[in-house]
């Protein structure tokens, strides 16, 4: 049995900056994946501009994986389409498996331990310490992250509810890629009923997926169809799309003694763009703090966490939640002009650009889709 302070279960971005961030505080920890890096992962690779501000240090390094820098979205629908311009700094599209790979590299360079290749088969949180059981060792330890996907076993292992999700299907394309196809991000909110599909240009492919709320449409077939639509019929025949859930609707329980989860782990992509990688990097930020300071005090509760994350963000996940919803079941809705002024389809740019739909949207649809202001999410 091998001791450690942490561990922490997938080395995803979430994982690499727990692991990073309580490496540099002096804390001994094991960063565990079952995979070897650089493995590939289903993600469109979105880094927007409030990811962005999170990674401003690795971003900085002149080795940081950017495929390309994208400032304009095109969101097409009922035959209509409108061109929005993003900003700079842009949304950053690259290569998850170039990603995650340097990420570990922080970790290790800032002092964690590392083992990959190897599958965690068993989590037991007891009074005293926290066991985590691989195909190749057993450590023993103080706390546990679960940074280990919309899947997680730390999760499972501790007793909290899985419950179904959204699915998505994607696949990595060209190249060449068609000249009408290598600048903008695309977002077809017709590719799919009670979704969307995307199309992110990474230099030499193209990342191309959809996703629905909807458990009846099969996904495979559909992209195939997305992609021949959109000119690609030869990249349709060749092609093997990978389905993954995505992971939201944030967990009700997210921590409690020795334990945290995060990102996709603690289902926090957002709900109307499906954008996985703030999340995972806000509440990693938000477990390191929480670790920090129950060594501090000497308290292994770490449920303060929870509350906070869901202070944080749980309203935000709440009403982008009712948006999605509305929206994807009836297209036509992103386009109707409100009272106000407003569509819901000119909040996308914001959003992408580090905004919220609670900054965002007038008071009195705020309220009617989450309550009024004072409901206090702590209670979670």
């Amino acid at each position: 049995m091998i001791a450690t302070e942490v561990v922490v279960v997938g080395a995803g971005p979430g994982g690499a900056r727990v692991a990073t961030g309580l490496a540099k505080a002096g804390i001994d920890v094991v960063l565990i994946d079952r995979a070897e890096f650089g493995r590939d992962k289903p993600c469109g690779g979105a880094l927007t501009p409030r990811a962005q501000r999170l990674l401003e240090a690795e971003i900085a390094s002149t080795e940081f994986p950017v495929s390309t820098r994208v400032r304009t979205i095109r969101l097409r629908s009922e035959g209509r389409e409108v061109t929005y311009d993003i900003g700079d700094p842009g949304v950053m599209l690259l290569r998850r498996a170039a990603l995650d790979a340097f990420l570990v590299g922080g970790a290790r360079d800032a002092g964690a331990h590392t083992q990959l290749g190897s599958g965690v088969r068993r989590v037991i949180a007891c009074e005293d310490a926290v066991t985590v059981s691989t195909v190749d060792a057993v450590y023993r330890g103080d706390f546990v992250v679960g940074a280990d996907g919309a899947g997680s076993i730390v999760a499972r292992g501790l007793g909290i509810a899985g419950g179904v999700m959204p699915r998505a299907a994607s696949a990595d394309v060209g190249p060449p890629i068609p000249d009408h196809l290598d600048r903008d991000m695309i977002v077809d909110l017709d590719a799919v009923p009670g979704g969307y599909g995307w199309v992110f240009p990474k230099g030499d492919h193209l990342s191309v997926g959809i996703g629905s709320l909807s458990a009846r449409i099969r996904l495979r077939p559909r992209l195939h169809e997305y992609l021949e639509g959109l000119g690609l019929e030869a990249a349709s025949k060749q092609v093997r799309p990978r389905v993954h859930p995505v992971p939201l609707g944030m967990r009700e329980r997210l921590s409690g003694r020795r334990f945290a989860l995060v990102g996709d782990a603690a289902r926090l992509a957002d709900p109307f763009t499906g954008e996985g990688i703030y999340g995972a990097l806000r509440s990693a930020d938000a477990a390191v703090r929480a670790i920090i300071e129950a060594r501090r005090v000497g308290n292994p509760d770490l449920s303060g966490y929870s509350r906070q994350l869901w202070q944080k963000m749980g309203r935000e996940t709440r009403i982008a939640s009712a948006l999605a919803r509305a929206a994807f079941a009836d297209p036509g809705l992103l386009w109707r002009v409100f009272p106000g002024k407003w569509r819901i389809l000119d909040l996308l740019p914001g959003i992408l650009a580090g905004g919220s739909f609670c900054g965002s949207l007038p008071r009195g649809l705020i309220d009617r889709l989450h309550g009024p202001v004072g409901v206090d999410d702590r209670r979670r």
